[in-house]
C-alpha cells in the first residue's frame, strides 16, 4: 500500500495516478508491503536503480547508505516493542524533491505524524531532509 502527500500551496493527501501532474512539487510517499508492481513502477517512475528497487522489494537488507546521482538509498533497523526484540527494516529514498519510505508494518511515528497534518506541512515548508530526519 503507496499513502501519497505532496506539497502544493499547502499539505495534499493524492494517489499514485497523480504522480506525473506532481511531478515538480514535493512529495512523500510511505510504502507498507511494497508488492512486485508497486516496486517496478516507482523503479520506472523514480528512475530507481534496479538493485534500489530489488532491495525495496526484498527484506532482510544489510544497513547501508549509497548514493546515487538522483537520490540517496538509506537502509536502517529499528526495534518494535514486543514480548521478544523484534528488528524493523526501513527503507529511505531521498531525492531532490521526493521521499520514500518503505516498511513491511506499518510504522507507529509515521502513523502518527500523518495524523498531524500541521508538523507534516511544517516538515515539507523546510525540506524533505527534515521529513527525513525525523
Amino acid at each position: 500500500m503507496i499513502e501519497l502527500y505532496y506539497f502544493d500551496k499547502g499539505l495534499k493527501k493524492g494517489s499514485l495516478n497523480k504522480l506525473e501532474s506532481i511531478k515538480d512539487k514535493k512529495k512523500w510517499l510511505d510504502i507498507t508491503n511494497i508488492t512486485k508492481e508497486e516496486e517496478i513502477l516507482l523503479q520506472k517512475i523514480f528512475n530507481l536503480h534496479p538493485l534500489t528497487s530489488e532491495d525495496l522489494f526484498n527484506s532482510i537488507t544489510r544497513i547501508k547508505i549509497e548514493e546515487f546521482s538522483d537520490y540517496l538509498f538509506c537502509v536502517f533497523y529499528g526495534v518494535k516493542k514486543s514480548k521478544t526484540i523484534e528488528l524493523i527494516e526501513l527503507d529511505f529514498i531521498l531525492g531532490n524533491d521526493f521521499l520514500i519510505t518503505n516498511h513491511k508494518i506499518k510504522i507507529d511515528s509515521f502513523e502518527t505524524l500523518k495524523l498531524d497534518p500541521k508538523k507534516l506541512e511544517n516538515l515539507f515548508t523546510k525540506g524533505l531532509d527534515f521529513l527525513f530526519h525525523k
